[in-house]
């Protein structure tokens, strides 16, 4: 292949990648074309992609991109998936995909540019999720406020229903008498 092709296939991984860093590889090659698709439409469905490619020029396109030490990951057929909100995200949706299919064999991936191997995208499809977290530290942060709410409300609400009660009592003395 001339040095031209080699050169726009990189350039067209790396515009296609846009700059992500939080990627996974699997080896989809014992897919057959139906199955192929139907996988790369739940992808999509997640708003995650997936590409196919030449490992040598993956290799220097990630690198390009500052992403070390992937060398291990891109042995033998291999697929790009990356996408959608972050990579608990898209471990959760590729792991589920792929743990009833033994055509699919997931070989790692690269989060902030550190390398995953296959049990480090598992662990990873097993995290709290952004969201989820933010979540957390929201009620973490709200606990405190809700807990002096409820200490201040429950001895006011405790002596109102007292005067109430009293009030009807005399009243009820009142019509009694």
């Amino acid at each position: 292949m001339a040095k031209a092709i080699k050169k726009l296939m990189v350039e067209t991984i790396k515009s296609r990648l846009d700059g992500a860093s939080d990627f996974v590889v699997i080896d989809s090659s014992k897919m057959e074309a139906l199955d192929n698709h139907g996988f790369r439409m739940k992808l999509r469905e997640s708003g995650i992609q997936m590409m196919q490619v030449k490992n040598k020029l993956a290799l220097v396109a990630l690198q390009e991109q500052s992403i070390d030490g992937i060398e291990d990951i891109f042995q033998g057929p291999s697929t790009i998936i990356w996408g959608a909100g972050d990579i608990v995200e898209l471990a959760k949706v590729v792991t589920d995909l792929t743990k009833d299919d033994e055509t699919v064999e997931i070989k790692g991936g690269s989060v902030d540019n550190t390398l995953l191997d296959s049990a480090g995208v598992e662990g990873w499809s097993k995290a709290k999720g952004r969201l989820e977290t933010i979540a957390d530290i929201a009620g973490c942060l709200l606990a405190p406020g809700a807990n002096i709410a409820g200490a201040l409300l429950g001895p006011a609400g405790t002596l109102a229903g007292q005067i109430k009660q009293i009030g009807e009592g005399e009243g009820g003395d009142e019509e009694n008498a």
